[in-house]
């Protein structure tokens, strides 16, 4: 048997009321519901982050916030033909 601990959370009245209406249509505990979800939402990020997916989004929010950066300082811009050009 597995060992268990006890962690508490915060939720949405309505996420509770979903994963309620869930349980009792699986006629199981609220806290069964509750760990097969996360076990199985984990399982799926697990899966992507072997894949590359998540590096590769991480990647890409960086490159969009350094671009955010270089445009609100003036040091990037649109030039006539769409382009990016980088002020010096």
């Amino acid at each position: 048997m597995r060992r268990l601990k006890q962690y508490g959370l915060q939720l949405e009245d309505n996420v509770v009321s979903r994963i309620d209406r869930l349980a009792k249509k699986l006629n199981q505990p609220r806290s069964l519901v509750m760990r097969n979800l996360i076990m199985s939402g984990l399982n799926d990020a697990e899966v992507i982050q072997k894949s590359g997916i998540i590096d590769t989004v991480i990647f890409s929010n960086n490159i969009i916030t350094k671009i955010k950066s270089a445009l609100l300082k003036g040091r990037l811009i649109l030039n006539e033909n769409d382009e990016l050009q980088i002020i010096k």
